[in-house]
């Protein structure tokens, strides 16, 4: 069943990268992502493939934790008290 639901979601997914291919011909398209576990970099890597542009990475300042759990009740916490992670990159962007 889970196949059965990725497959539409993918394609629909690869359809949209096709269509905003078209509309950003002419424009500059940064890419930005935040990835725990690689996972929003494949497909921030995707996007850039089917549409261009710049793929920049943005990291914690400080790194949540390994443990999938821990993160998790953080991030609930976080999202509870309006808390806002400070972010870096090393790319400049902004030129």
């Amino acid at each position: 069943m889970r196949a059965l639901i990725s497959l539409p979601v993918l394609l629909l997914f690869l359809s949209a990268c096709v269509y905003a291919k078209n509309k950003v011909a002419d424009k500059k398209v940064l890419i930005v992502y935040l990835s725990r576990t690689s996972n929003t970099k494949a497909i921030a890597q995707i996007i850039q493939k089917n549409v261009g542009g710049d793929l920049v990475a943005v990291e914690l300042e400080k790194p949540y934790s390994t443990d999938y759990k821990a993160t998790v009740d953080q991030v609930v916490h976080e999202n509870e008290t309006g808390y806002h992670a400070i972010a870096t990159t090393n790319k400049k962007f902004f030129e």
